[in-house]
């Protein structure tokens, strides 16, 4: 997922404090050749794709989910398929990814997003659930959670470590700082 070029605010389903201003649109850069010539525009998103994701915290970090080639970090979930429940398609996601059991809570925030692509604009629609690992190990440890696809991995990260790193939908990284500050 390349960085977002319209971004709207995380919008809190439960009174939560208020979501910072969404960040002005970025048009997608055109690169233009030596003769100045224009790039094609970028064709608008065919349609709306239904992200499930998972905010998962122990002990004052989160896991997050690393794309190995592009090196940017964001949470544990994915596409809901036809049909599907929200909340399942998270917990199933979590199978399929790191073979982790987890319970889904509630609906905490949704957030919209576009960006481009090599293919063209595609848009976003993520539902952020809070959930915990079925299995979590001792209050003090975290558990080791590992992928099962090789193009990704999966780590724990502090607040501050979520300040520095890059978090997609780039929406997102200002909701889990804030968030996890609250955090004990």
């Amino acid at each position: 997922m390349p960085k977002s070029t319209t971004s709207k605010s995380v919008k809190p389903v439960k009174p939560a404090k208020p979501a910072k201003p969404a960040k002005p649109a970025k048009s997608p850069k055109s690169s233009k050749s030596k003769s100045a010539k224009r790039s094609k525009p970028v064709a608008p998103a065919k349609q709306i794709e239904i992200i499930s994701r998972g905010v998962i915290i122990q002990n004052g970090h989160v896991l997050l989910c690393r794309n190995r080639k592009g090196n940017y970090y964001y949470l544990p979930g994915g596409h809901v398929d036809p049909g599907e429940n929200s909340a399942d398609a998270l917990a199933r996601e979590c199978v399929e990814e790191f073979g982790g059991k987890v319970a889904v809570g509630d609906l905490l925030a949704v957030a919209e997003v576009q960006f481009a692509t090599k293919k063209g604009m595609n848009q976003e629609l993520n539902l952020l659930y809070a959930a915990e690992l079925v299995k979590p190990t001792a209050k003090k440890d975290l558990p080791q959670v590992t992928s099962k696809e090789d193009w990704i991995d999966f780590g724990w990260l502090m607040v501050e470590e979520v300040a520095a790193a890059d978090v997609r939908p780039d929406c997102f990284q200002d909701w889990l700082v804030e968030t996890m500050t609250g955090v004990e």
